[in-house]
């Protein structure tokens, strides 16, 4: 998306900015004030609604039934200049579409690994236990872990899903929160890290491991306490596949 993006796109996301009320602007005022933008010559209706959706992409207005809502962080956007406010424009865009990206690899990975629990449950006979695995992360995402698994033992599998788009060098790379790591230690037997991989357009599972294993690998706890880590671990450390139900 970023890259198709021209500086006259987001110079009228700029333009549409600078009329925006920042106590909110209804869609009946929002339009009358427009042509004040277009009579300037630069920008048809057309670019100017592109660059209202935009400044909602970057989630510095938010759009409603009411109309039109600025942030704080618009109105640091127009008291810049323009052209600072295009390169901070196109930055925040950039930040918003990696984290998107990222959203969907992670979803990716975790729809692979569920299916993985699913199938294993099917091969061991007791696909009656499928329905107790639960994509917690889809409506939790502070629990420390992405999905519960049933065991054929009665406990809970809690597997915190890792995906890259590339594995380099036999180092898989991700980022663990404390929450995850310290519900990965209250609960050794139980969590999981999986680590997942995608390859074109399938997710490969690469193996997985239990929190103590993890500890080697992340900050020490000095003058702070680590809050999040980029973690690099050797692939030959993993175990193949996801925690076994039996």
């Amino acid at each position: 998306m970023m890259n198709s993006l021209s500086d006259h796109q987001l110079s009228a996301a700029i333009r549409v900015a600078r009329i925006l009320n920042p106590a909110g602007s209804d869609a009946a005022s929002l339009e009358l004030s427009l042509p004040l933008v277009i009579s300037q010559g630069e920008h048809r209706a057309e670019d100017l609604r592109v660059g209202l959706a935009l400044l909602v992409d970057a989630e510095l207005a938010f759009a409603g039934a009411a109309g039109v809502r600025g942030t704080s962080e618009l109105s640091a956007l127009v008291a810049l200049d323009d052209a600072s406010a295009l390169r901070e424009l196109r930055r925040l865009l950039q930040v918003k579409e990696q984290q998107s990206d990222r959203a969907l690899l992670g979803s990716a990975g975790e729809a692979a690994v569920v299916a993985a629990c699913r199938a294993e449950l099917l091969v061991v006979g007791r696909p009656d236990l499928q329905a107790e695995i639960i994509q917690v992360s889809l409506f939790d995402d502070t629990l420390g872990y992405d999905i519960a698994a049933p065991t054929l033992r009665g406990t809970a599998r809690r597997l915190e899903v890792k995906t890259t788009s590339q594995v380099s060098g036999g180092v898989f790379q991700f980022y663990l929160s404390r929450n995850e790591y310290d519900v990965g230690c209250r609960n050794p037997s139980e969590w999981a890290l999986v680590a997942c991989e995608r390859r074109g357009e399938l997710i490969d599972i690469v193996g997985w491991c239990r929190a103590s294993a993890l500890a080697p690998y992340l900050p020490q706890d000095h003058r702070g306490r680590w809050t999040e880590a980029l973690v690099r671990v050797p692939c030959s450390m993993l175990i193949e596949g996801t925690p076994s139900c039996v």
